[in-house]
């Protein structure tokens, strides 16, 4: 894991060389806190100078002008479902170079100007064959996700939204806590809640 991570940084820095780097994070629930976490925790550690954005105009007047390129956070949004990221893209890729992190694609997206990362080698790989592999850039957290106690039993955090599996049952002590949280939300009430337990089921769930 550790050598794709080296592989994604340095890929990163090359395609931004040195222009002006602004980072937007995917929107969307708790689990994109944690990519957003993890990504935040990534950039600064490749020490690449950037600027986190967010959605107000008027952060965006003199990037405008500038140009340089948007690291957009990676996500789930890229299927049949959801639009907003191919559309955010889609306008960022006017002004700017653009880098969409470790993301699912359901379907084969051609963006010009656009380097695409994927965090699966399967069916994401196959839809976006061009496509820079990295992990899911939640797993950069790294042992914040190791249990700081004991716990007790089983936790289960399935996600019950609209874009949960539906292929098992849901344990009726499941705790879906994917909505309890954005990309922006701090992300220690997560870790706290699943360190209650001694195992817990699954976690990766929430950034799918």
């Amino acid at each position: 894991m550790r050598n794709d991570f080296i592989v994604l940084g340095e890929t990163i820095k090359r395609k931004c060389g040195q222009d002006p780097v602004y980072y937007f994070p995917n929107p969307g629930n708790w689990g994109d806190g944690l990519i957003r976490h993890g990504t935040l925790k990534f950039l600064n550690d490749i020490n690449l100078n950037f600027k986190e954005m967010t959605n107000r105009k008027g952060d965006w007047l003199f990037p405008l002008l500038k140009g340089g390129t948007v690291i957009y956070g990676g996500g789930g949004a890229w299927c049949k479902m959801w639009k907003h990221s191919v559309n955010i893209v889609s306008r960022l890729k006017r002004r700017f170079k653009v880098i969409v992190l470790p993301s699912t694609y359901e379907l084969s997206y051609s963006i010009p100007n656009t380097l695409f990362c994927c965090r699966d080698l399967f069916e994401s790989k196959q839809n976006m064959p061009n496509a820079v592999f990295c992990h899911d850039m939640a797993f950069y957290i790294g042992k914040l996700f190791r249990k700081t106690g004991k716990g007790n039993g089983n936790g289960y955090f399935f996600r019950c939204d609209n874009e949960s599996a539906n292929r098992i049952n849901i344990p009726s002590c499941n705790y879906d806590i994917s909505l309890n949280g954005n990309q922006l939300s701090e992300i220690s009430p997560v870790l706290d809640e699943i360190n209650k337990f001694q195992q817990f089921s699954p976690i990766g769930c929430m950034f799918r």
